[in-house]
């Protein structure tokens, strides 16, 4: 059989983002799963795998000459079609959850905008049979009908709602960023344009190549990651002072809490405690380090008054100090002094 050059080119991208998106998968399902990201990352992942092996299988049967085996291949294209506002709707969910990082947030903000994907499910069951959403002449080239453009607007609504959270993500965390949103996104994007310019569909391939770089960011994060808190290790230390001084830091506060043998239980108030742009380094035994941007007094032993009468409640005796470090002193110095009174 002599198969079209862009069909060609179609099966060899579905088949690469195939294998990408599954030794991603049997790398990931050995990992330990330690919160709600990562399960929207797997989502992700799993949505992917459909998309890659929804759009090969199409593409594979709508080449035979059964009528039967072309009628399949564009009942499955459906399914295909719809991989697509998934895979871009749980993106939003991971999005929202690497800023907000609660739960609560996702289900009153994103139930009602999963509704169109629901709508879009139904629709896509109704076009196998009557063809308003999209069908294929002669030749088996696909075309869009009026409700196709309906698709292509949810699509776009999700994407400019991706970037709108992406914004807030890198406003909102001002200091080290270990996870880079970007990569994922840009691959995306490219491989929708190359699809819709050109007969060459290789969407499923920039969202594998996307899923494979975002997963490289999350192994970084996780040399610096305590697995027991989910909060930075020791090692954050030196990353940070390396940062700073790379970056020409602004300056900013450590804190240093010590709840001795009720370290786990103090470990659950900084998670409620904890401000906007900060982070928490365990340090062993007990003691927790908290690096702020903050440089105004006032605002630190507000903190620190906050935390204590929290773990008050908790009844968790608690002893704090802090050190404020100014735009060009030396973190790493200050910090160290700190650790060792």
């Amino acid at each position: 059989m002599n198969l079209p050059g862009a069909v060609i080119t179609t099966l060899y991208s579905e088949g690469t983002a195939i294998a990408l998106v599954l030794g991603l998968i049997v790398h990931t399902v050995r990992l330990r799963k330690n919160g709600t990201g990562e399960h929207l990352f797997s989502i992700v992942t799993v949505h992917a795998l459909c998309l890659a092996v929804s759009g090969m299988i199409s593409h594979v049967l709508l080449i035979q000459d059964s009528e039967a085996l072309v009628l399949c291949g564009k009942v499955v294209r459906n399914l295909y079609e719809l991989m697509i506002p998934c895979i871009l709707f749980y993106w939003l969910l991971f999005l929202d959850y690497m800023i907000y990082g609660s739960k609560d947030h996702l289900y009153r903000k994103y139930t009602m905008p999963f509704v169109p994907i629901v709508v879009c499910s139904v629709i896509l069951v109704i076009n196998a049979f009557t063809h308003i959403v999209f069908d294929f002449d002669e030749n088996l080239t696909f075309e869009p009908k009026a409700f196709f453009w309906m698709l292509i607007v949810l699509e776009y609504a999700y994407i400019i709602n991706s970037i709108v959270l992406l914004f807030r993500y890198y406003a909102r965390i001002k200091g080290p960023k270990f996870i880079r949103i970007f990569p994922f996104l840009i691959p995306f994007v490219a491989g929708s344009f190359v699809t819709r310019m050109s007969p060459y569909e290789v969407r499923s391939l920039g969202i594998a190549v996307g899923l494979v770089l975002l997963h490289f960011s999350f192994m970084n994060e996780r040399c610096f990651k305590d697995e027991e808190t989910g909060f930075y290790n020791k090692a954050f230390l030196g990353y940070l002072a390396n940062f700073s001084q790379e970056h020409g830091s602004e300056g900013g506060c450590a804190i240093l809490f010590d709840g001795a043998e009720k370290g786990s239980d103090l470990a659950a108030v900084l998670r409620d405690e904890i401000p906007d742009n900060s982070a928490v380094v365990n340090m062993g035994h007990g003691r927790y380090l908290v690096i702020s941007t903050a440089q105004s007094r006032e605002a630190i032993k507000l903190f620190i008054t906050a935390v204590e009468e929290a773990a008050s409640e908790e009844n968790i005796e608690i002893s704090s100090d802090y050190v404020v470090v100014r735009s060009g002193e030396s973190a790493e110095g200050k910090i160290k002094k700190l650790l060792e009174q």
